[in-house]
């Protein structure tokens, strides 16, 4: 017969969770099907700022996956909803955020692209496991991807189309460069591992619906995207720049030719080529619409600033500047 834990009492009267942006540099669509995915996390951090209050909750819409998930958690008085995977507290009542106001603040101001659906789910999630169990998943650690992926499925697929990879929530715990692949159960770190290039991502001031457009997507063919991204993770673990920088522009062509690609980022990138300063360049996220991932020499990195500047564009994240993982500030 299981016991009931205690209610939690905070230690800190204030306290942060940070949560790095994210970016797929190669395998969105591919993550779809479980198939392998490089993730970047990126500053500036996504914020949930806890304090003692009286339970209210801002700054994420009711209707989000997190949203959803934390009305499931708790019900009008605060009663603690059963967890799947864990102990069954259906029938306890404690008030372990009801006594909390928490608020998500994010640095983009809804410019979008950088996952700030997903890092207000991940930061209620690191929330619950904190103050419920006393598990700290700061950095990744002891994080069980299954039971993540599956609560994260729950509340942010209705059954059409095909489910989210889930695998922007595992970067943005881990930070840095992350290796995902649901299907091998692995997820582990990276290293930049190119001392002539970095990459730079670009914001293209166009935002799609991820949720809306996974809803409408029907199964792709895997096997050449497959392909290229293990291409892409051997260069990128052998410190090969000429084949990474060739994989992401395969994916991009890839995904261009299954109409994956948005005729606004197809543009952008074609006057990247064009400006002679890039090695190459794709889409990062649904229909590559959102940000622009491009490969630079470092030799020309100053110029490409320059040439994105003349555009009125500029590098919001880039290799020279990883973030670490999600993590609970008690200054």
């Amino acid at each position: 017969m299981s016991t009931t834990p205690e209610s939690p009492k905070l230690s800190h009267n204030h306290f942060q969770i940070q949560v790095p942006g994210k970016t797929f540099l190669l395998g969105e669509y591919l993550a779809l099907s479980g198939g392998p995915a490089i993730l970047a996390s990126t500053p500036p951090y996504f914020l949930l700022e806890v304090d003692i209050g009286d339970g209210l909750l801002g700054g994420i819409h009711a209707d989000s996956p997190a949203g959803l998930y934390w009305g499931e958690l708790v019900d009008t008085e605060g009663d603690l909803r059963s967890q799947e995977g864990h102990e069954d507290l259906s029938d306890s009542s404690f008030p372990i955020f009801s006594g909390l106001n928490l608020k998500f603040e994010d640095p983009h101001e809804g410019a979008g692209g950088l996952g700030a659906s997903s890092a207000q789910f991940a930061a209620l999630y690191a929330l619950f496991f904190k103050m419920q169990y006393g598990k700290d998943f700061s950095g990744g650690q002891g994080l069980d991807l299954n039971h993540l992926l599956s609560v994260y499925r729950r509340y942010s697929w209705n059954g059409e189309g095909v489910p989210p990879s889930g695998y922007d929530l595992i970067s943005q715990f881990m930070g840095g460069l992350s290796q995902i692949s649901e299907s091998s159960n692995e997820a582990q770190n990276l290293a930049w591992n190119f001392s002539d290039l970095s990459f730079c991502l670009i914001r293209t001031g166009v935002k799609l619906a991820t949720h809306e457009h996974l809803r409408k997507q029907e199964t792709l063919a895997y096997s050449e995207l497959h392909q290229i991204v293990s291409a892409g993770q051997n260069a990128l673990i052998s410190g090969n720049s000429k084949a990474f920088s060739d994989s992401v522009r395969a994916y991009c062509e890839c995904l261009d030719g299954q109409g994956l690609l948005a005729p606004s980022s197809r543009a952008l990138i074609g006057q990247m080529y064009d400006s002679g300063l890039i090695q190459s360049a794709k889409g990062c996220g649904a229909m590559g619409a959102d940000i622009i991932l491009a490969i630079v020499e470092n030799s020309d990195k100053s110029q490409f600033v320059k040439w994105l500047e003349n555009n009125k564009l500029k590098i919001i994240g880039s290799s020279d500047d990883l973030a670490h993982g999600l993590t609970f500030n008690f200054d």
